[in-house]
């Protein structure tokens, strides 16, 4: 009897040092709404830690779909401090680590839980607003990073506009020539769906208070960004009474393989230029198209992948040692170039920390301006560029200006 009693005080003691104990606090929990924003009973699924390599039991329902997200996606959605039974509003974060970056940052990005579920909702048409009450709206090119790049027209509109809903990438020179109130799209891997969501409700915000809002977008709107699907839905929400307008940019299709060297058409090389993505929509991947003698390949947002993109085009019928040139952030102060092929392309990716927006040109053209015998893979210096940039001239311009 007394070794039971004293087996049961033991059990009842581990359960309550079980129960008590403090738990050991991590910062890398992986969390993912489900398609509504939250799961069946309003808490958004645990799905991950950094540490493991696997899913847990709670994650085996979920479609395949956000499995393979899961592997790839660096986004982590944390719960703060606070919660039910706590008094407090439960709150979320999200860290972001850029792909191949050796840095990571952490971003408080849509709020409450309640917003998340807010923008999952479908947002009803502005039908209780009048036509002479609703705002304007214009999609407009930012080109690819320098202001310089700007087509009057869209350094016209930024100056007269009420709201810019920018992209992120746009360079921190065209956000500063912002003069009215500036929103920034969250646009982080794993995030777009959500950050897309809330530019419509900013789109919204404005056209319902009457504001002249412009949806800045880096390289051209109509040139993979969502440039299209935005006019639908400004369509849908007025119900067919407000017509945005539009204003090209410069795309990094050609102005960055231009200003990094690499000319994507050559007599011999090239005479015909395939432009493909690195993601489609719903995080699909793009189809590759076969090789074909005499063209360039240039792909955009595609260099988080860049490793899976050089096994593909090498399944493909790519040769291995087919040159690749990439040039990271284009047109700014910070702009690189690389050189690489398809077999060594995303190792030097991930040497050198190449980070978005990055644009990506395969095929012999791309080296017609860089021989193999003078210019070896890895960052060409920009003194070593081929070509000479035009920022030089402008400066003797205004140096010329000043002296008259």
């Amino acid at each position: 009897m007394r070794f039971a009693t004293t087996t049961l005080a033991a059990l009842i003691g581990l359960v309550f040092f079980m129960i008590l104990r403090p738990k050991p606090r991590s910062r890398h929990h992986l969390f993912l709404p489900s398609k509504s924003g939250t799961s069946s009973g309003g808490q958004i699924h645990h799905l991950l830690s950094r540490q493991s390599s696997l899913l847990p039991t709670s994650a085996r329902g979920l479609i395949p779909r956000y499995r393979d997200d899961i592997q790839r996606v660096p986004v982590l959605y944390a719960f703060r401090e606070g919660g039910q039974g706590t008094g407090r509003p439960r709150t979320v974060s999200i860290e972001h680590v850029e792909p191949n970056s050796p840095d990571a940052n952490v971003t408080q990005l849509f709020g409450s839980e309640s917003s998340l579920q807010a923008l999952s909702e479908e947002i009803p048409p502005l039908d209780d607003v009048p036509d002479s009450d609703l705002g304007k709206i214009a999609l407009v090119g930012a080109g690819p990073g320098d202001p310089n790049l700007l087509t009057v027209a869209a350094v016209k509109l930024l100056e007269m506009a009420d709201i810019v809903i920018c992209d992120r990438l746009v360079s921190k020179e065209i956000q500063e020539m912002v003069k009215g109130e500036l929103k920034i799209a969250k646009k982080y891997p794993g995030c777009a769906d959500l950050a897309q969501k809330e530019i419509y409700r900013w789109m919204t915000e404005g056209l319902r208070n009457g504001k002249n809002v412009i949806r800045l977008k880096i390289g051209d709107p109509f040139m993979f960004g969502r440039g299209a699907e935005e006019v639908l839905e400004i369509n849908r929400l007025s119900s067919g009474r407000v017509k945005a307008s539009v204003v090209p940019g410069v795309s990094s299709v050609f102005a960055a393989p231009l200003l990094g060297g690499a000319t994507i058409t050559h007599r011999g090389l090239a005479n015909s230029v395939v432009i493909g993505t690195g993601y489609g929509k719903d995080k699909t991947v793009p189809a590759i198209v076969p090789f074909q003698e005499k063209t360039s390949a240039v792909f955009l947002m595609a260099i988080g992948r860049i490793k899976q993109l050089s096994l593909d085009l090498i399944e493909k019928g790519y040769p291995h040692d087919t040159p690749v040139v990439i040039i990271e952030k284009a047109s700014c102060t910070e702009q690189r170039v690389v050189l690489a092929d398809l077999d060594s392309a995303g190792d030097l990716v991930e040497e050198h920390a190449v980070k978005p927006p990055a644009t990506i040109v395969v095929g012999e053209a791309g080296r017609a301006l860089f021989p193999k015998s003078e210019f070896q893979h890895g960052v060409v210096e920009a003194s070593r560029l081929p070509i000479a940039t035009y920022e030089a001239l402008l400066e003797v311009s205004a140096e010329e200006t000043k002296a008259v």
